[in-house]
């Protein structure tokens, strides 16, 4: 939360802001940007496809703010061997850096946007259409096209679950990314617990993009049509510049080793 598409463009957004903030992180993660936006979206794909829940893949409680702030240490704590940056390769840094991006955008979001929304479940319309205009956070056109023959897939986390991350990374590359209309975006999450109109994999196999942009649009028009007056231009901003805040911080931060001890 928020979903992939948004965790993408909070990704690069986050490795374009250390260029200044941590050269050592942005050098570090443009040299292997496979595995970074990879690590970035492991955590979801875990919940997705591998059955895992929330704390043994984001680390914290939703319904426990004390454990959003220690949600990094925790990781570091849970997975002792992955506390100390000094003791990785590059490509395991990498892998650390995206989750670490992942994580924080999630917390920025619970801490942004979902007190704006009213009470409800996950696929409650009013989260839905959250979800629709945070995918429409702008991916620049080369972090589109990354090839998974460059994910450093030797150096996957212990928690990690290979077959899940290709499920989601292929969705996210080969049907998410490549458009910029939202319906043909939320088209492309078919097969996933990610758009809740589209879970139905029989339903969504048997159906064309066009088929399901015509069956569902109305649908998702409403969704956003409910948040759309919560949702100043100024919302948004605010949540993309915590992201990207909390995200580099906790980025610098466990880079200077302020989480070995954790291990």
């Amino acid at each position: 939360m928020p979903r992939g598409r948004s965790h993408w463009s909070l990704l690069g957004s986050v490795r374009d802001e250390l260029a200044t903030a941590c050269p050592e992180a942005h050098k570090l993660i443009t040299a292997n940007s496979a595995t970074y936006f990879a690590g970035g979206i492991l955590p979801d794909s875990l919940r997705l496809f591998a059955g895992r829940d929330k704390n043994e893949t984001h680390f914290y409680d939703d319904q426990q703010p004390a454990s959003w702030d220690t949600a990094i240490g925790t990781l570091c704590r849970v997975h002792p061997g992955l506390a100390n940056p000094n003791r990785l390769d590059s490509t395991r840094v990498a892998w650390m850096l995206g989750i670490i991006a992942h994580i924080t955008a999630d917390l920025a979001y619970w801490r942004h946007i979902i007190p704006l929304l009213p009470p409800g479940p996950p696929w409650d319309a009013h989260h839905y259409g959250s979800w629709l205009l945070m995918d429409r956070l702008f991916v620049p056109i080369n972090d589109r096209t990354l090839e998974w023959s460059d994910v450093a897939i030797g150096a996957l986390p212990p928690f990690g679950d290979r077959d899940a991350l290709r499920i989601l990374w292929d969705q996210m590359v080969d049907r998410v990314l490549p458009s910029d209309d939202p319906w043909v975006v939320e088209s492309g999450y078919r097969f996933s617990g990610y758009s809740p109109i589209l879970s139905d994999p029989q339903e969504a196999a048997a159906a064309t993009v066009e088929m399901l942009v015509e069956q569902n649009r109305d649908y998702w028009e409403k969704s956003v049509a409910l948040v759309s007056g919560l949702f100043a231009p100024a919302t948004r901003d605010t949540f993309v510049a915590a992201a990207i805040s909390w995200g580099s911080g906790q980025i610098k931060s466990y880079l200077s080793g302020n989480y070995a001890l954790h291990g």
